[in-house]
């Protein structure tokens, strides 16, 4: 889970003629301050914090993660982006949730390339 601390409304201070007033804002929480991705909770006299749902960032969890950018699929192989995780599009001879595994060559109706021997795991 993702937590992200936005400071709204510091205790404000009230200065009336031989007065001091110290206000604390308890119920800092509006009604879409973390959007339809994350839950609010008020963080008392500091403003609130927003706890995003899995796959969601940024101040009021609008951001979602870009689950492709530290590029996992291999050999050639396309991301995309999903909230919360990704799939990709194997290029004709890999395949798996990383495009690590050869496809079968019965499966796909091509060879492997010269010299490559396909292994079946254990």
């Amino acid at each position: 889970m993702y937590k992200r601390v936005t400071m709204l409304s510091p205790p404000f201070i009230i200065t009336i003629p031989r007065f001091h007033f110290f206000l604390i804002a308890i119920g800092e929480c509006g009604e879409n301050s973390c959007g339809e991705h994350g839950q609010c909770e008020n963080m008392l006299g500091a403003g609130f914090q927003c706890i995003c749902e899995d796959g969601w960032s940024g101040e009021d969890c609008s951001e979602d993660i870009n689950d492709c950018e530290n590029e996992p699929c291999a050999n050639g192989g396309h991301c995309k982006d999903k909230v919360n995780g990704f799939s990709c599009d194997c290029n004709e001879g890999w395949m798996g949730d990383t495009c690590t595994e050869y496809a079968s060559a019965s499966m796909s109706g091509f060879a492997l390339p010269s010299g490559v021997v396909a292994q079946r795991a254990i």
